[in-house]
């Protein structure tokens, strides 16, 4: 008997070895409560980050590249690239992130972790086949695998970059209660012909 997946989705995990992240932990504090400020809520989310920040270079850089090497690794057009559309700053939870969400007009998602407490919750993301928890429950499964799983669950820790198609619903599970803040930057790309600017 052979078995052929079909229709596979993937995660990417790199470790970049950020060189400041520290400065980056700094900049994410100011981002939201600048954004806090500015909207007139208690978000924990950053506005939109200014892509020509330097402190931000260095990791834009790094996160651009692994976009790159995913475009060509997933066999995409080299006619076409990635370009990273967006990005913001994310400290603990907020509604936003808290309930299960895509990035509808986005192509690659990331999320990068300059820092998480001893307990960062989980970045979990849903089965993207709709009707999989109607079909297959949890007492039906003797051992999880990729075929029959409707969440799968990563634990953050730092300097850690998670790449994933921006059509996977996904959420963040935290309780809080650590002395030490999570923060994430998340990204966003878009698809492009190569040589074109808007």
């Amino acid at each position: 008997m052979e078995t052929v997946p079909i229709f596979a989705n993937y995660l990417v995990f790199d470790e970049l070895q950020v060189s400041n992240r520290k400065d980056l932990i700094s900049f994410c504090y100011k981002q939201v409560e600048e954004g806090k400020a500015e909207a007139e809520d208690d978000v924990s989310q950053s506005l939109f980050i200014d892509p020509s920040e330097p402190v931000i270079q260095e990791l834009g850089t790094l996160v651009n590249k692994r976009f790159d090497i995913l475009h060509k690794e997933r066999n995409f057009n080299k006619n076409y690239e990635q370009v990273i559309q967006k990005f913001w700053a994310n400290v603990n939870n907020n509604a936003n992130i808290s309930m299960p969400h895509r990035h509808p007009e986005s192509f690659f998602s990331a999320i990068y972790y300059p820092q998480v407490g001893k307990n960062p919750g989980t970045l979990s993301f849903l089965n993207p086949n709709q009707q999989h928890s109607y079909v297959i429950t949890p007492d039906h499964i003797e051992e999880f695998d990729e075929f029959n799983s409707a969440l799968f669950h990563v634990t953050p820790r730092p300097d850690l970059l998670i790449i994933f198609p921006s059509w996977l619903w996904h959420f963040v599970r935290y309780d809080g209660g650590d002395s030490e803040d999570r923060i994430s930057i998340a990204f966003d790309t878009i698809i492009r012909k190569k040589n074109v600017h808007t």
